[in-house]
């Protein structure tokens, strides 16, 4: 009757255990156990209390309170030793060994104590190798593979309190071996609990390697978690028709955890990831659901940890937005039930937490304050982590969250903000995490300290304003993200964008240095990525994005045509980008993108056309250009800056026509639409997140007004100066000056700086040449020959510089004329004569070197012309008869070879002063003879052939974000 009795309770527990209702069960098998006790029935009694031992571990997974957390669990460990004492005296040395490991296993739970837990775990684990030696011994392959599971678990909570790495890689390689030993036992029995518990073992294996040994293209790694992902398929086809929730469970986590992590990391067929991907989301999912049904709140934990990190590490935002907070909310709830105790399951609720926090913190939707609210709470909840953690591996990931936190803070700091604090505690937790994670071999803990020092000394750069110290962090920055690269492994994604972060690392550096060296280096970084992404034949939207950037670098380069190149690649890769989306506002996105590089590809080669003065040209694709850019919501302000271009470059080529005031009209149109663009600019960037590049844009547009305005008192004095109003010139010419030099003081191209300097220089010598042409003076003529002559040492090998030569040289000539004059001495005027000779012959060869023929054939007239004037002074001199008249005739002669000299030059009027002037000869009329009435500057010494407004660094494409591309 008795016996019934019991077999009823147990009957009934079993009942309950298969209902999920582990409190009722774990009552009744104490009351089992206790009845078998009663009757001295030591061994069933030993059997049921270690039964009753298990579930109460049942009822801690599903304890919603610290109580019954805490109390159940001290039952769990009393009964395992209960259980232990009856099996020492029944003589079971093997099963009193396993409930003692069971029992000290059940004591981490709670444990308040690092050294304690310790201790703990490595008694427990000691009890389990000797008995998995002894089952090895005698092929118990079944107990051989309970003991393993329970080893692993103790050296699974074990690792949580290992601080130094060699400790840690001695468990990790016992662990490793332990698992693979118990798989080949697997063979032998047919046990789905045994196996899932295996599954289980070896997921959490590769979760922690991957914390600290793998490396991108580790192929030994790759093929030990490819086995592992097939062991996954054979177990989830072999649960198919299981109806323990607990089980499915337990294999649903394994399984779609690998799933995540071998599609975004290992896959290589785009079909195969995304599959993958899906199917471990789906499992992820299906694990949750059973374990809220099976009251399991710890897998719960770990379910949902996992599922919400990996939609971040796959990019899927939306899923994770939907999920975060209610995840967040729930989990906060297990926070106070394990606060306190040195758990797995306790680190887990706080990481999903800094998971939380550190995604809103970036976001820039959210007010300041708010973001700030977010960094503040996960500093706070990094610090208290830091203080009870012993396991290296989360020391070197919490001091990298901190370190973040931290660099949010001294971003979004105002003046009432203790940035300078921030700063140091950036720099110390990124220190902190560098040394916790130099010992390790590989994975996101080696990657955390290269990530640490990269993102402090990059938020620098950003902040500081000295030139040198930006350079300095930059550098620093350069090394860190370079070392990171095969350790940003947590996704393929993540791997790819940490090649092209370095890439736009060495482009910040070569536009701070104006090196070329980073820029090419950038370069090679981002055709790297495109060449891995392109040979896969998915991954478009990261090979349309490095394109933009090249084409970005190429443009920095001056080499438009190659720019505009690349454009059109990056606008193919977006088209075939498109393939893969099915999410409409973000296949909106990338269709505005697509129209935007087009427009961009215009743009470029409107430089191009620009830099070879064809202007129309150039008009032309800017017209176009920024038509299209008016119909994108996202890119519209940009019309009117790139439209303002179209009447600048209308401008230049009238100007160059010498049509001076058709030419002030466009430069004014010009002026008026760089006006409105840089007010829309001022008005939108305030609530967009680029608004330190619209910023930088908004001061180009200014630039490109002062430009204008410079441009139109250009054109204002060459009016003035072919009126004869030299003084009103002149002044035209320094006013232009001055906003010359305005403008090229905010040009940081050294090329482009220099040029526009040059110019400054340029229009200084005409307004000293048109004061020197009014007042004749020689030292006027000499300051405009000094000018033009340091403004050709500063243009780059271009007809401008030698234009600038050859004006020098007749300015020269000019000064050389006015002192011909000025003297009486014959033999000063011989020495005068043969220096303007010599200077006007220089100054032909420069015209003819720049390509400005008629200024060449202008000097060799003038030249001629001169050869004229001499002789006749010389014949005015002479007072014998015939020797006059020799004089006479050479002068006519050099006259009228003068005359046709500019005649076939083009230049009629001054051909008709010449033949005028030999006319009077003829009929022995009295001349005057002037060096300077001869030697009168070429119309092409004013010209602004080869002036173009310059390009300017900042007007680039908008090229996306790394966190916009994942």
């Amino acid at each position: 009757m008795v016996r019934i009795s019991e077999v009823e309770l147990l009957n009934k527990a079993e009942t309950e255990e298969k209902n999920y209702n582990w409190e009722e069960a774990a009552k009744l098998y104490e009351q089992t156990a206790k009845l078998f006790l009663d009757k001295h029935l030591f061994e069933d009694a030993a059997k049921v209390y270690t039964k009753f031992g298990e579930i109460c571990l049942r009822v801690v997974r599903a304890s919603q309170t610290k109580e019954d957390y805490l109390n159940w669990n001290t039952q769990s460990i009393k009964a395992y030793s209960k259980a232990e004492n009856l099996y020492i005296q029944i003589n079971d040395n093997l099963l009193s060994m396993e409930c003692k490991a069971k029992a000290l296993n059940a004591m981490v739970n709670i444990i308040t104590s690092i050294e304690k837990g310790k201790e703990t775990l490595k008694e427990s684990i000691n009890l389990c190798l000797e008995l998995i030696k002894i089952y090895s011994n005698k092929n118990d392959n079944k107990n051989l593979i309970k003991l393993t599971v329970l080893a692993y678990e103790s050296i699974r909570f074990f690792f949580i309190f290992c601080k130094e790495p060699s400790e840690f890689e001695y468990y990790l390689k016992l662990s490793r071996n332990l698992i693979e030993q118990a798989w080949v036992s697997l063979k032998e029995i047919n046990d789905i609990k045994l196996r899932a518990d295996l599954l289980d073992a070896e997921n959490w294996f590769f979760l922690i390697t991957r914390y600290t040994e793998l490396i991108y293209g580790d192929k030994k790694q790759e093929e030990l978690r490819k086995r592992f992902f097939t062991k996954c398929e054979e177990t989830l086809s072999l649960v198919k028709d299981c109806d323990d929730f607990s089980i499915l469970g337990q294999v649903y986590l394994a399984a779609g955890t690998h799933y995540c992590m071998y599609g975004t990391i290992f896959a290589k067929e785009k079909k195969k990831r995304m599959t993958l991907i899906e199917e471990g989301f789906t499992l992820l999912e299906k694990a949750i659901f059973l374990f809220r049904a099976t009251k399991d709140y710890i897998n719960l934990v770990f379910a949902i940890y996992s599922l919400d990190y990996s939609a971040v590490i796959f990019g899927r935002f939306e899923y994770y937005q939907k999920r975060i907070f209610s995840d967040v909310h729930e989990l906060e709830k297990f926070n106070k039930v394990y606060d306190g105790f040195h758990t797995v399951h306790g680190l887990y609720v706080s990481r999903l937490s800094f998971v939380y926090y550190l995604n809103f913190a970036s976001k820039s939707f959210f007010k300041v304050d708010t973001r700030k609210s977010f960094a503040k709470a996960g500093i706070n909840l990094g610090k208290k982590g830091l203080e009870n953690l012993a396991f290296g591996t989360l020391l070197a990931l919490d001091s990298q969250s901190l370190t973040w936190f931290y660099s949010q803070l001294v971003v979004l700091a105002d003046e009432d903000d203790p940035q300078q604090e921030y700063i140091q505690k950036m720099f110390y937790y990124a220190d902190q995490a560098k040394n916790y994670s130099k010992e390790y071999n590989g994975g996101t803990v080696k990657s955390a300290g290269f990530d640490s020092i990269y993102r402090a000394n990059k938020i620098m750069v950003d902040i500081v304003k000295k030139k040198e110290t930006k350079i300095k962090h930059l550098k620093i920055a350069i090394e860190a993200a370079t070392s990171n690269i095969k350790y940003a492994i947590e996704s393929y994604n993540i791997f790819l964008a940490a090649q092209m972060r370095l890439g736009l690392l060495h482009e910040e550096l070569g536009i701070l240095t104006t090196e070329k060296k980073p820029l090419t280096e950038a370069r090679e970084l981002f055709l790297r990525v495109i060449k891995e992404t392109s040979e896969k034949g998915y991954y478009y939207h990261y090979t349309a994005a490095c394109y933009e950037y090249i084409a970005r670098l190429e443009d920095r380069l001056g080499n438009h045509i190659a720019s505009a190149d690349y454009y059109a690649k990056a606008e193919k890769a977006h088209n075939k980008s498109l393939v893969e989306i099915e999410f409409k506002p973000l296949k909106d996105r990338v269709n505005e993108k697509i129209k935007y590089v087009k427009a961009w590809n215009l743009i470029e080669k409107a430089k191009s056309f620009h830099k070879r003065e064809q202007h129309l040209n150039a008009k032309e694709c800017y017209r176009e250009a920024s038509e299209i850019i008016a119909n994108l919501t996202s890119f519209n302000y940009e019309a009117n800056y790139y439209g303002a271009w179209m009447f600048l470059e209308e401008a230049e080529d009238l100007s160059k026509q010498e049509k001076y005031n058709e030419a002030i009209s466009s430069y004014e149109k010009s002026k008026d639409l760089f006006d409105t663009a840089k007010i829309m600019i001022r008005f939108i960037r305030k609530n967009v997140r680029r608004s330190k590049e619209l910023k930088k844009l908004e001061k180009a547009a200014r630039v490109r007004v002062n430009y204008c305005s410079a441009r139109i008192n250009l054109e204002e004095a060459r009016i003035l100066g072919k009126k004869g109003e030299h003084i009103a010139a002149a002044e035209r010419f320094a006013l232009a000056a001055t906003q010359f030099k305005d403008t090229c003081l905010v040009f940081h191209i050294k090329r482009d700086r220099k040029e526009l300097e040059a110019v400054f220089h340029l229009c200084r010598a005409w307004e000293s040449m048109e004061l020197a042409e009014n007042f004749e003076e020689p030292m006027k003529f000499k300051v405009a020959a000094e000018i033009f002559a340091k403004a050709s040492e500063i243009f780059a090998e271009s007809k401008l510089r030698f234009l600038a030569q050859g004006n020098s040289h007749f300015c020269m000539a000019l000064e050389a004329g006015c002192r011909f004059d000025q003297s009486d001495e014959t033999d000063i005027k011989t020495r005068l004569y043969t220096k303007v000779k010599s200077i006007l012959r220089k100054a032909a060869n420069s015209y003819e070197k720049g390509g400005f023929r008629n200024g060449a054939a202008w000097a060799l007239a003038t030249s001629t012309h001169f050869d004229a004037a001499w002789y006749l002074i010389k014949a005015d001199e002479e007072l014998e008869i015939n020797k006059k008249q020799e004089f006479l005739n050479i002068g006519s002669t050099y006259l009228k070879s003068a005359a046709e000299l500019f005649g076939k030059s083009g230049y009629k009027e001054k051909q008709k002063e010449v033949l005028e002037r030999l006319d009077r000869i003829s009929k022995e009329e009295k001349i005057l003879i002037s060096a300077l009435n001869t030697i009168k500057k070429p119309s092409i010494s004013s010209s602004n052939e080869g002036i173009s407004a310059p390009s300017c660094p900042v007007e680039i494409s908008y090229s996306p974000r790394i966190s916009e591309i994942n």
